[in-house]
């Protein structure tokens, strides 16, 4: 349950503590172009270890809820292309 993981993480940071959360962008202009790539990704991959695809503003809403302020989300940008093309 990830907003229980958020709600206890701000319990038990220190006041002025700071949370760090990395992720992959499911909104990044990358997949829109790979659309079917993407989807296909998700479908074909063992996500057992990582059940949840979050846009940054999913993560930035659930903070806010767990009680998190002064969010800053930096977004950096890499061009992956599909491991057919990579390879």
């Amino acid at each position: 349950d990830p907003e229980l993981v958020l709600k206890e993480a701000f319990r038990v940071l220190k006041p002025q503590g700071m949370i760090f959360i990395l992720l992959t962008n499911e909104s990044a202009w990358y997949k829109k172009l790979f659309f079917a790539y993407n989807r296909d990704r998700k479908r074909k991959i063992d996500c057992s270890d990582h059940n949840f695809f979050f846009a940054a503003r999913e993560v930035e809403k659930m903070l806010q809820k767990a009680g998190f302020n002064d969010i800053v989300i930096r977004s950096y940008d890499f061009f992956r292309a599909p491991i057919s093309l990579e390879t």
